[in-house]
């Protein structure tokens, strides 16, 4: 089971604190990897090189240099985990690593992830789509400043009151995307699990004009006018209005029945993560891999560190920072 959260640098995580088990390595339990002590080598040599750079290169810095390091040891944890763990690429956990990178790394590229987001209900998954959910939000982020697509284009012409229910549309869609997301994607889970309730108290609990959007939204609609990307990435997503979202889900998250049975990438892939290109030889390919079916890879990121025993949807503090100083 996973409890997930969106935090700001603010607000602590919100996490599910359970027993940890000694085989867990980063959001894995290593021992349903095809390869469990290589996944625990590599994660303990990505951690020597985070400790190594945050020591050697921002010594007397800000949060900014260490960030980078930690943003450089995700990429090497997502090797890892395609190495040692090709049989959970699409699982809960991997996910959750992936997802590091939008909580460390500056205009994160979530679309430059292999095996991110995962293909819906394939065999081991994660039973909510975390990537889809992330990159679902990120994209709305990313067209709040120009008003989707088509908003540059709009607004010209407009009176200055259409300007003003157009820039009040453009806030309404941008809010009702990152909230509508939850149920485009997860729609059987329980989205306080997910963050939501940070998501709304952080960027909607204080809009004056969230409680008459559906004026606005109908005045400029948010797919087919201002060109908004709907709600979880395709022209099915609906952009709910407010009181008008369907019921709350209630399952909790975990890995669905199946398992990967050989590498979905063959024995070596390449990506290329902000003109840095990887490679990565898959090992152990010949292995038999259990089943990923109720596992729930709580634990630390940093092999070499404690373990918080926690898991969160790391949208965390990239996202809600960079909507806040966009003045949203």
């Amino acid at each position: 089971m996973f409890r997930i959260s969106f935090t700001i640098a603010s607000i602590a995580s919100f996490s599910l604190s359970k027993t940890v088990l000694a085989a867990t390595v980063g959001y894995f339990n290593s021992e349903s990897c095809a390869d469990p002590s290589g996944l625990a080598e590599c994660y303990e040599s990505a951690s020597i090189e985070w400790s190594n750079c945050v020591n050697n290169t921002c010594a007397g810095q800000n949060i900014d240099c260490d960030n980078v390091c930690s943003c450089v040891q995700t990429q090497s944890q997502l090797d890892c985990a395609g190495k040692h763990c090709w049989n959970q690429v699409y699982s809960c956990e991997y996910q959750e690593t992936a997802g590091d990178i939008a909580t460390y790394c500056l205009n994160p590229r979530l679309h430059e992830i292999p095996f991110y987001p995962p293909p819906d209900n394939a065999p081991g998954s994660c039973s909510c789509n975390l990537g889809r959910l992330l990159t679902s939000v990120y994209q709305t982020s990313n067209e709040t400043e120009t008003c989707g697509a088509n908003g540059a284009e709009v607004v010209q012409g407009l009176t200055t009151g259409e300007i003003q229910t157009f820039t009040r549309a453009c806030t309404c869609c941008s809010e009702s995307a990152m909230l509508s997301a939850y149920w485009a994607v997860c729609p059987n889970t329980d989205p306080a699990l997910l963050g939501i309730n940070e998501i709304y108290e952080s960027l909607i609990a204080n809009d004056e004009d969230w409680p008459t959007c559906a004026t606005d939204m109908e005045a400029f609609p948010c797919y087919s006018k201002l060109g908004f990307t709907p709600p979880g990435g395709n022209s099915s997503g609906t952009f709910y209005e407010p009181n008008h979202f369907p019921s709350n889900g209630t399952e909790t998250v975990s890995n669905i029945a199946g398992s990967i049975t050989s590498p979905v990438s063959g024995t070596m892939y390449t990506w290329t993560y902000n003109g840095v290109e990887r490679t990565v030889t898959v090992a152990s390919v010949d292995a038999t891999p259990t089943s990923t079916t109720g596992t729930d890879g709580s634990g630390d990121k940093k092999s070499g560190a404690p373990s918080r025993a926690s898991v969160f949807l790391p949208i965390s503090c990239g996202l809600l920072f960079l909507i806040i100083v966009q003045n949203f």
